[in-house]
């Protein structure tokens, strides 16, 4: 593996360029499958880009996925990145996703629910919490997004001995 072992400090400006582009490339088609995984989840949850708090909701979830080794703090971290990306204020990117969150669990059928959220997704009289629908969507898209190309890396490599 020369791009991984080699000292970035050590290499002509012309390598450092060759590089960056490769992992720009690569970056970018990490990019676009984790926004399709995004899209097709916030599709499954009800949630069209019509709704007003659909950005929103998906800008909050690429964050948490993006910063999935921090602890998720929606109101103090999460939310004022939102709200600034969108030209707006932090009440209401909140309320925004509350709605949202609401009316997908309304609109949603049964399949979403178990999905996504297992045993607590049947419960009649409990609604997931701004927090806790973000959270979940987001580690179930990370996993997915993981387990994916693990099983191609293990793939790859079976068929290479």
């Amino acid at each position: 593996m020369y791009i991984e072992n080699t000292n970035y400090s050590t290499m002509s400006f012309k390598d450092r360029m060759i590089l960056d582009a490769i992992r720009e490339i690569g970056d970018r088609k990490e990019n676009a499958e984790i926004h399709g995984m995004i899209a097709d989840a916030l599709s499954d949850a009800c949630i069209i880009p019509g709704f007003y708090g659909y950005t929103f909701i998906y800008d909050a979830i690429l964050i948490c996925i993006r910063e999935s080794n921090k602890p998720i703090q929606l109101c103090k971290g999460v939310y004022p990145k939102v709200a600034s990306k969108n030209h707006s204020t932090i009440s209401s990117v909140e309320h925004s996703v509350r709605k949202a969150v609401n009316k997908s669990w309304e609109m949603s059928g049964p399949a979403f629910k178990i999905k996504y959220f297992g045993a607590f997704g049947m419960l009649d009289n409990r609604k997931p919490t701004p927090k806790e629908f973000i959270i979940t969507l987001s580690d179930r898209i990370e996993r997915d997004y993981y387990r994916k190309h693990q099983n191609a890396a293990t793939q790859k490599s079976g068929s290479q001995r």
